[in-house]
């Protein structure tokens, strides 16, 4: 089955009109020690919409012979518009919920990407 034009768009529309959360992704960036050496800093690379889901829980550990269902309440699940530049290298700073996350992996849908997910963990603001 085809999509005819414009409903790929009117989808990926539904999904932006449901971000109602703000963040900014924030991108490491290397810096002189002017020694020689280096350090890291984390630049504001984009503030956007986004949606931050609930803890990821109901997962089975496949490692496990016992199958043990995990529950972080620190990983989430973030959603984005299909085009936004989130790379796992990257932090994601919640303006409102004044949270601090590493993204640990960027799921991409392929050519009719309708979001853009990211799995991240809570980190704290001094590393």
């Amino acid at each position: 089955m085809l999509l005819r034009e414009g409903q790929l768009e009117g989808m990926r529309d539904t999904v932006v009109a449901h971000l109602p959360d703000i963040v900014t992704i924030l991108r490491r960036v290397r810096v002189s020690d002017g020694g020689g050496g280096f350090h890291d800093t984390w630049d504001e690379f984009e503030t956007v919409a986004c949606r931050i889901g609930g803890p990821l829980g109901g997962e089975t550990d496949e490692r496990s012979a016992s199958k043990v269902r995990l529950i972080d309440e620190e990983q989430q699940l973030i959603t984005f518009e299909d085009h936004v530049d989130v790379r796992e290298s990257d932090r994601i700073r919640w303006v409102e919920g004044d949270r601090l996350y590493d993204v640990i992996a960027v799921y991409g849908r392929g050519h009719w990407e309708l979001s853009r997910r990211a799995r991240v963990q809570e980190t704290d603001w001094e590393d």
